[in-house]
């Protein structure tokens, strides 16, 4: 029953990750991209990292803040119960407790961020150093 109850639980969270993912593709598309990324074949590149980097984070962070403050809006996988359950499961899984997953997990985030950012900033260098130039280069002490 329980195996059932995650199946169901990873497919509608499955589902509403894609509905959510090309709604936010639509929306970076059209209004967000445009103003960081300029409109060149290399900067189509960047968007699509940052998307497939920002929508999982957006999701797991949506969802644990939902799950384990109980804001269900009576869907299950948006329960305590469910987020509970979660936790367990992947505890058992690896091996450890529970409790000890959420920090693992924003710990990986935080590595995961820095290493795009680390990213960006090697592919946008020139942009950088012109705007750090322009920025405090022009001023003498």
């Amino acid at each position: 029953m329980i195996v059932m109850m995650m199946f169901f639980a990873a497919l509608a969270l499955d589902i509403s990750t894609l509905a959510a993912g090309l709604i936010a593709l639509v929306l970076a598309d059209r209004a967000i991209f445009p103003l960081l990324c300029g409109v060149g074949r290399g900067e189509r590149r960047m968007k699509w990292l940052m998307i497939f980097w920002g929508g999982p984070v957006i999701l797991l962070t949506g969802w644990y803040s939902l799950s384990y403050y109980d804001m269900s809006f009576g869907i299950f996988m948006l329960t305590r119960e469910a987020h509970d359950l979660v936790f367990r499961v992947y505890g058992h899984v690896l091996g450890i407790p529970p409790e000890s997953i959420p920090p693992l997990v924003a710990r990986a985030m935080v590595v995961d961020t820095i290493v795009l950012f680390g990213l960006v900033a090697l592919r946008k260098h020139r942009q950088i150093a012109s705007w750090f130039g322009a920025r405090f280069g022009g001023a003498t002490s």
